[in-house]
């Protein structure tokens, strides 16, 4: 990986090739939970991200709110519904 880090871009048959560190299981498994809040974020308009390992980040008239359950991001979605996003 640092010999990947220290090349910089990667090029193959113009192809850009990313390398990404392993994530264990548990943790995939809850960062691919959020993809039903991701698509309502990305359809609103919401700026929103993963944070390092399993959180879940969304910005909203300039404030970032940091979740830990896709729950706790659906109901805040749903509390901004009738409000204009960012």
């Amino acid at each position: 990986m640092s010999a990947a880090y220290e090349k910089g871009k990667i090029h193959f048959d113009k192809h850009h090739i990313m390398f990404f560190h392993e994530v264990a299981k548990e943790t995939d498994k809850k960062r691919k939970a959020y993809d039903g809040v991701k698509t309502r974020c990305r359809d609103t308009g919401l700026r929103y991200g993963i944070q390092y390992p399993s959180s879940f980040r969304v910005t909203h008239d300039g404030n970032s709110h940091l979740f830990t359950s896709p729950t706790d991001v659906h109901t805040f979605l749903e509390k901004i519904k009738e409000r204009p996003c960012d």
